[in-house]
């Protein structure tokens, strides 16, 4: 072994004596992680950053990892990480991985940077709840609904702009893939932009109104007491999440008449995904909206 190699194991060995929680091998032209990683029972960090390793099996079961940095090196296969659980923070970025599934495996996941690679599906994201940061740029990624749990957080689209600008913070970063869904010059717009496209689409695609229930009015059961009760607290929910759409399907049972609200929420998402109006307006609007359905709720 090369004496770089040589070096790193001997810091390995002289930190189980200090059983440290955090290892930097960062830089350091090992080649290959040395076996004897595995004694660091209590290692919580580790970084190997830009250290020419391409195995990632001797790490394979060190489950107490929160953090794993161990980008810019010609790593092809991630299955190892895949009993890496409690991981917090992943950066594999600069590699050669095409596949990232194992990541759905990372439930608890907060920041992800996978930059630079050749990754096509991010499907596995849906399963991450708790992502804040995000930088998927220079991928083959055309679309970002596995990420629509986070935008709809109200974290920041970025489609330009500097690694390190966004670094730290709260942001989905998709500089340079070939979008699809949204359209890249929706995602150039924002998060609320990317939102609003999605639920225009959405309607789109919803089942037509059958022909026999044309000029029909519908049939609306009363609900019991505990069943409104039980609804109007769903609404309410609802709404303070902004899912306008789910609130009014919701007051629709109560035998409410909301087709004028819901028009008017319908022309205010066309409008914002068309460009007719700004965020800010479209927040003034929606807010607006909000608090009237919230009065019709309290009042039912």
């Amino acid at each position: 072994m090369n004496e770089a190699y040589e070096k790193a194991r001997q810091k390995i060995l002289n930190s189980k004596v200090a059983e440290t929680t955090v290892l930097t091998l960062s830089f350091e032209k090992i080649g290959e992680i040395p076996p004897e990683i595995t004694r660091l029972k209590k290692l919580e960090k580790l970084e190997l950053h830009d250290t020419g390793i391409k195995d990632l099996n001797p790490i394979a079961g060190m489950t107490g990892l929160r953090s794993l940095t161990c980008g810019s090196n010609p790593i092809r296969d991630t299955t190892p990480l895949a009993q890496l659980v409690n991981l917090k923070y992943l950066s594999i970025n600069h590699c050669r991985i095409k596949d990232i599934s194992v990541v759905g495996n990372m439930k608890g996941l907060e920041s992800l940077d996978v930059r630079d690679n050749h990754i096509g599906d991010i499907g596995m994201l849906r399963e991450c709840k708790y992502l804040k940061y995000v930088d998927i740029s220079n991928n083959l990624i055309t679309t970002l609904r596995p990420l629509q749990h986070v935008l709809e957080r109200d974290i920041t689209l970025k489609t330009k702009g500097s690694f390190w600008v966004a670094f730290y913070g709260s942001v989905v970063m998709v500089k340079g893939c070939p979008l699809e869904d949204p359209p890249l010059t929706v995602a150039d717009r924002g998060t609320r932009a990317v939102l609003n496209y999605w639920k225009v689409q959405d309607r789109k695609q919803a089942p037509p109104v059958s022909a026999g229930a044309v000029g029909r009015a519908p049939t609306v059961v009363t609900p019991v007491r505990e069943d409104l009760q039980r609804l109007k607290e769903d609404a309410q929910d609802a709404l303070v999440h902004n899912d306008f759409g789910k609130a009014f399907e919701l007051l629709a049972k109560t035998g409410e008449d909301l087709s004028g609200w819901r028009g008017r929420w319908n022309a205010l998402v066309r409008d914002s995904a068309d460009g007719v109006i700004s965020d800010a307006d479209f927040r003034k609007e929606e807010n607006l909206l909000r608090r009237a359905l919230l009065e019709i709720v309290r009042n039912l």
